[in-house]
């Protein structure tokens, strides 16, 4: 508000005009006499700059009708100066939301402003500090282009503290001009606490399974703060899959669990994952935390059909079969062996560091193999062990007798579920019932079955001639016999 009134000596009225500079004008009387008061609202146009006021004010005597010499308030008059507006000094702060800080850390706070015209600014401050301490003073002055430093530290490490920072700027050479208090908070947190992990323990899973199953789980210390952050990451990997050095992962809700299917890539041997650990409050983090979880192999049984060999009259079993897992040698493990039943499975034997059972019966029959030492343990196929009845005779068939290439046929009789082979003299097995190109004379036929039910054998005689003879005393082809006759 600029009010003004003028005192005159032998004048009983004055005339008066203004001039704004930087000044609102919308509402203003800009001239008038002494019958109207200059009592008006000063408002700045540019509210970062100074505006100026000025007067020109003429003295009249209606007694004598004469007029005074002119007053100017301003306009270069420096025995009357113009009336300067000062603004009202505002404060250009970084930030106004609360901003979180490290324990350990300076708070740098910087008060900006943008004015013109005046000599400068300063900030008066002040800072309440709830559950913190600092080594510097906690009020002070500033002026418009400096910045507050304050280095801080929680008192008590469990328990976050905070910072308020009070300002209240004012124009050097106007400290009347204050401005209003800005406030801002910053919030110190505390170093995060630890996760709750049992770094000297053994965790181990069985490859295929999810490492919350060796009883790990993430979770936080009792005295961690609201909003803290858990973060983990694997860190190094060996003989395993499921796990990825590059991926981060991070939650809030605690306890929490690791969702990596970790498997070995060398059943034979025993992998690991190294994890890493660590928390965050805010910007602040924790230290790390190191967790290694060792993933073992599952055993690999895999059986093979087979078949027990029984009379045809009477069924009787005269040869049981086995039934092998595989090579479990210099290991400690148990078999579980169960034959498949429509009203439930049946347990035919349990032994350890044996990967081989007697079979009598027909059946489907599987194996639950469990390492005894890693309690890791997997189930093999399904495998249906026949009942072979053996073939109980041979049949042999010659044609192309009489020239140098016979063929031997064989046909069996009897017989079931078998899977024959055929042998001529001492030669190879085949699983072709037919010989070509068999010499003439006698020759032992062999007829097996590959689940070892059938053994059959045979003589059978290839008949030929000579094509010619030389009865000539000399020994050679003197005579003429059909061979393979008695």
């Amino acid at each position: 508000m600029l009010n003004i009134s003028f005192n005159t000596i032998y004048a009983d009225n004055y005339n008066w005009t203004i001039t704004l500079s930087n000044v609102d004008g919308s509402s203003f009387v800009f001239s008038g006499d002494q019958t109207v008061d200059f009592n008006q609202v000063i408002n700045l146009q540019n509210v970062y700059q100074v505006g100026t006021v000025e007067f020109s004010v003429t003295p009249v005597s209606s007694m004598y009708s004469c007029t005074g010499t002119t007053v100017n308030i301003g306009g270069g008059d420096l025995d009357h100066p113009a009336i300067q507006v000062n603004p009202v000094p505002q404060i250009d702060l970084p930030f106004t939301a609360p901003i979180e800080v490290c324990t350990g850390s300076t708070i740098q706070v910087t008060a900006n402003s943008s004015f013109v015209g005046l000599e400068g600014f300063s900030y008066q401050w002040t800072a309440d500090l709830t559950g913190v301490t600092t080594t510097e003073p906690i009020s002070g002055v500033i002026g418009s282009d400096g910045n507050v430093s304050l280095p801080v530290e929680v008192i008590n490490s469990n328990q976050q503290g905070s910072v308020i920072f009070h300002f209240t700027p004012f124009a050097v050479g106007a400290e009347s001009c204050a401005g209003s208090e800005e406030t801002v908070t910053v919030l110190v947190n505390p170093d995060p606490v630890g996760l709750l992990l049992a770094q000297n323990a053994t965790y181990e899973i069985c490859s295929g399974e999810a490492i919350a199953t060796s009883g790990f789980h993430i979770s936080l210390q009792s005295n961690a703060i609201s909003g803290t952050v858990a973060h983990w990451q694997a860190q190094d990997i060996y003989n395993v899959t499921g796990a990825d050095v590059t991926v981060e992962y991070q939650t809030s809700t605690l306890p929490a669990d690791i969702m990596d299917i970790l498997e070995t890539v060398n059943s034979n041997e025993q992998g690991y994952v190294i994890y890493k650990f660590w928390t965050t409050l805010g910007d602040c983090m924790g230290e790390y935390q190191y967790v290694t979880i060792y993933v073992n192999p599952l055993p690999e049984p895999e059986l093979e059909d087979s078949a027990i060999c029984v009379e045809q009259i009477g069924g009787t079993v005269f040869q049981i079969t086995h039934l092998n897992a595989g090579d479990f040698s210099g290991g400690n493990y148990q078999f579980r062996w169960y034959k498949v039943d429509a009203s439930g499975d049946i347990l035919v034997a349990t032994v350890n560091n044996n990967s081989v059972l007697e079979i009598a019966e027909p059946g489907d029959y599987y194996v639950i193999v469990s390492n005894l030492n890693t309690s890791c343990t997997a189930v093999s196929n399904t495998v249906t062990v026949y009942e072979t009845v053996p073939a109980n005779s041979i049949t042999t068939t010659v044609t192309d007798a009489f020239s140098d290439s016979a063929t031997v046929t064989i046909m069996i009789t009897g017989g079931s579920n078998g899977e024959y082979l055929y042998q001529l003299d001492e030669g190879a097995l085949q699983d072709s019932n037919i010989f070509s190109g068999v010499s003439a004379g006698e020759h032992l036929i062999t007829v097996v079955d590959t689940q070892g039910c059938t053994f059959l054998q045979e003589t059978v005689t290839v008949i030929d001639y000579p094509k010619y003879f030389t009865p000539n005393g000399d020994g050679i082809h003197d005579t003429w016999n059909i061979v393979g006759l008695n």
